[in-house]
């Protein structure tokens, strides 16, 4: 890769250390995660050793009243590219707490291959301040380029790009556009293709051994979930057998992890339970289908037995006379029901009567129609938020056409 003057990758022991394991496949989530903030953080303390706005301060000590140096309130300003330069923000305020975060949201045109702006919002006042533009992987450096460009824009002038691993492309490209930012880089990593794609052959391998790719970073005509997944299958395929040969040449071979209580079990059935159509299904998992099927059943009889008795009450109800004057209490109880819902909404009854168009007695006489009906019918409403009211009773009934108009 060509040198440039303004780009540094480290070679701090500690920072290689963290890399690799960050590059190792056996490496979880959460400890990936960690690993960013903490790479990011030793990159912090290498690249701002020097050029940090800084101002003299009076401390006193037990002994004596000193100068001190110290970094300068509100300074440094944090621009991730989103959404991946967001994991590298908290690895910075370690170093630097009081230090605010701008967001330039980036993404790649698959086609034109440059970076689309979708979201951005600085903090004011970026122009005075020290900028680290944030992102874990700098590939064809579009987006690294972008992002500067629209900074400049706003008037920074101060401003240093930190990558935890790049390719010789994208940095030639920043630093072909803007030669005057500082670039910081823990890895550099091998060369993309021309259309910003990483190079693999046939078995996923990049020109690295031991790396492999896979997924929509690397060279296919299709790029869908199941094409991503078959590649990854592939190289998981290949890695495990790079894995075995290097073994076979070292005499180094890693355990499997075994549960203490693992026990073996036989996977092959005799012809006869595979021909025996009972040999489908073990003891325990018949067990557990006929309890099942078994709580269907009588679920079902329930409510067969629950759906008689309600013909007989319906039969019932039909000869069944009201009283006027109990009829009329429970119409009372009804709208003085209703009218609590909508005191607790912070609405009286005459303001819902009155956005409705109706009366009272017009709603007195839907809940009669409801009660002196044929069928059953429930009196009660339940008030939303988005829709005024959500009334709980049967589709097709007078009192929710009433509370529906």
């Amino acid at each position: 890769m060509k040198n440039f003057e303004n780009v540094t990758i480290f070679d701090h022991p500690l920072i290689n250390h963290k890399i690799a394991i960050l590059r190792d496949e056996s490496t979880s989530m959460k400890e990936f995660r960690e690993l960013i903030e903490e790479i990011t953080t030793l990159m912090t303390f290498e690249c701002l050793k020097e050029g940090v706005p800084t101002t003299q301060k009076q401390v006193k000590t037990p002994l004596e009243v000193c100068t001190q140096e110290v970094v300068k309130d509100n300074a440094i300003v944090i621009v991730p590219i989103l959404r991946a330069g967001l994991g590298m923000v908290n690895g910075i305020h370690v170093l630097f707490p009081s230090a605010r975060v701008g967001h330039i949201g980036l993404y790649r045109n698959e086609e034109t291959l440059e970076p689309c702006e979708y979201y951005c919002k600085l903090p004011q006042g970026i122009e005075d301040k020290l900028v680290l533009v944030v992102d874990p992987m700098l590939a064809t450096g579009g987006s690294a380029v972008a992002a500067i460009d629209f900074l400049k824009k706003h008037g920074c002038r101060n401003i240093i790009m930190m990558n935890i691993i790049g390719c010789p492309e994208g940095v030639k490209t920043v630093q072909d556009a803007h030669p005057d930012v500082d670039l910081y880089l823990a890895a550099v990593d091998e060369k993309l293709n021309d259309h910003g794609y990483i190079v693999t052959d046939s078995e996923q391998r990049t020109s690295i051994d031991g790396v492999y790719a896979a997924g929509d970073v690397c060279i296919k005509p299709l790029r869908q979930v199941v094409t991503a997944t078959g590649d990854g299958a592939l190289a998981a395929t290949e890695l495990e057998k790079y894995v075995a040969a290097v073994q076979s040449r070292t005499g180094i071979s890693a355990k499997p992890p075994v549960s203490k209580d693992y026990k073996p079990q036989a996977t092959v059935k005799s012809a006869e339970s595979q021909d025996s159509p009972d040999g489908l299904l073990s003891e325990d998992m018949k067990a557990q289908l006929k309890q099942q099927l078994q709580a269907y059943a009588d679920q079902y009889a329930q409510n067969k037995a629950r759906d008689e008795l309600l013909k007989e009450l319906v039969k019932y109800v039909e000869d069944v006379v009201f009283d006027e004057a109990e009829v009329k209490n429970e119409i009372d109880i009804a709208v003085e029901g209703f009218a609590r819902q909508l005191e607790q909404r912070g609405m009286s009854l005459e303001a819902y009567l009155q956005a409705c168009g109706r009366t009272r007695e017009e709603m007195e006489t839907v809940f009669a129609e409801a009660l002196s009906c044929g069928s059953g019918a429930v009196i009660d409403c339940v008030l939303d938020i988005d829709e005024m009211v959500s009334p709980m009773v049967a589709a097709g009934n007078h009192i929710t056409n009433f509370l529906l108009k």
